[in-house]
């Protein structure tokens, strides 16, 4: 099928931008699917009842599961989406106040930690974003 058939201009950044976003949500489907199955979510659900050491354990065992992929994955390919967003001087009032945040650089950071090789699990690139108090709120707004 011809490009112009698509009804997609192949030349546009808009158009190029909008794969890494469908890329980015793809992603997010695929982690909420994976939390909302039934063994995942009671897995989730008892780590409020667990001591540090359990629950960090069971944390580490999620994010080696599909889950963790899933979830940084689409993390990390937001970022990309914003980069693009800002390399292209796009403007919406909404997401500028967003892109304020300095959640920004530390899902930079975070995003540097999973396409780029680390000697450690948890590099201490990604620790600013996922310690940060309302940093999955903002992400849900932002994507």
């Amino acid at each position: 099928m011809s490009d112009e058939n698509r009804g997609i201009d192949f030349e546009s950044p808009i158009a190029n931008l909008q794969r890494y976003f469908i890329a980015a949500d793809k992603m997010r489907i695929c982690f909420d699917n994976t939390v909302a199955r039934p063994d995942i979510a009671k897995r989730l659900e008892e780590l409020d009842s667990m001591d540090e050491k359990s629950g960090a354990a069971l944390l580490l065992a999620l994010y080696m599961h599909d889950c963790g992929v899933f979830q940084f994955y689409w993390w990390s390919v937001l970022y990309v989406v914003i980069e693009g967003y800002e390399e292209l001087k796009l403007h919406d009032e909404k997401i500028d106040a967003l892109l304020q945040s300095p959640h920004v650089d530390a899902l930079k950071r975070l995003r540097h930690a999973t396409f780029h090789f680390q000697n450690q699990f948890f590099s201490r690139k990604m620790y600013p974003f996922l310690a940060a108090k309302d940093s999955v709120s903002w992400i849900g707004f932002a994507h």
